[in-house]
């Protein structure tokens, strides 16, 4: 069966801890497609394509049916193992016509706001399976700075996802509530699926109509370079579910294979350019 990946990829100019920077590609659709790809799976990406991802690992697997002069480019600054998030230009949205044709097992992983209502739920109408990462829509943004804000549109993601996932913080921004069992009550009655709560190192929440869940990985891989790494679970989440329906399963192969990937990957990042001189794609002095 074949997979269709939604969400615009990135340009991600990265400042580690000893200010060393780098231009590297990203984006949630981006690290969504990897392990689907490294399994020889058939893949279609939908997104707005701009001459700037040319070069993206990912330009081979778009549809390239919308185009955009503007992409998505981020800033991240890793300090004392927090991630801050700039957004110096943003793609448009994707457009309700630009979709599969036919049934799809479909991951929605949007990095800020390019899925819409009617889009989830064409999607909706035309998935065999839908996983969704929340990411992407409780992402606020105010000038450049990015923040996490409830959004009403959470709700009609967990009415309509078969499979959502979410960090710790997204997850207790969907009711703005702390508490885990609160948010859970609340949200209960409207949810689909199965929901998956990442949190670092090797903690999960697993949330079904039935129970919620508190797992713990004793044995856990803790990476210096985790950009990515909730998107790859995501989507080996999702392969492994429509293997063996089996929620908590699930949870323990996707861990595995992330963990795996986590440390096979290059320290500085997949697909990055180091320059003495840095400048962003856009040619803007940083």
């Amino acid at each position: 069966m074949k997979y269709c990946v939604y969400g615009n990829p990135t340009i991600d100019i990265i400042e580690y801890e000893d200010d060393f920077k780098v231009v590297s590609y990203g984006g949630g659709s981006y690290y969504s497609s990897l392990p689907i790809i490294s399994r020889g799976i058939p893949i279609e990406v939908y997104s707005v394509y701009s001459p700037l991802l040319s070069g993206h690992p990912i330009a081979q697997y778009i549809v390239k049916r919308q185009y955009s002069t503007r992409t998505n480019l981020f800033y991240l600054k890793y300090r004392g193992g927090v991630r801050e998030l700039k957004i110096m230009e943003k793609s448009p949205e994707i457009l309700n016509w630009n979709t599969h044709s036919g049934l799809c097992i479909v991951i929605a992983n949007p990095v800020i706001h390019e899925i819409g209502y009617n889009l989830l739920k064409t999607l909706r109408s035309k998935s065999i399976l839908l996983a969704i990462d929340i990411q992407g829509f409780i992402r606020e943004q105010v000038d450049t700075d990015i923040y996490l804000k409830p959004s009403k549109i959470i709700y009609s993601v967990l009415e309509l996802a078969d499979i959502v996932h979410a960090d710790i913080n997204e997850f207790k921004s969907i009711t703005s509530m702390e508490g885990i069992q609160s948010n859970y009550h609340e949200i209960r009655e409207i949810m689909k699926g199965v929901i998956v709560v990442t949190q670092r190192p090797g903690k999960f929440i697993l949330l079904t109509k039935e129970r919620v869940k508190f797992i713990e990985i004793w044995e856990d891989y803790i990476a210096d370079y985790k950009t990515g790494a909730g998107d790859y679970y995501l989507a080996s989440y999702t392969i492994h579910y429509n293997d063996t329906r089996d929620p908590e399963e699930s949870l323990y192969r996707a861990h595995r294979d992330t963990t795996i990937w986590l440390k096979n990957r290059v320290y500085r990042g997949p697909h990055y350019t180091p320059t003495t001189q840095l400048e962003d794609p856009l040619h803007r002095s940083i």
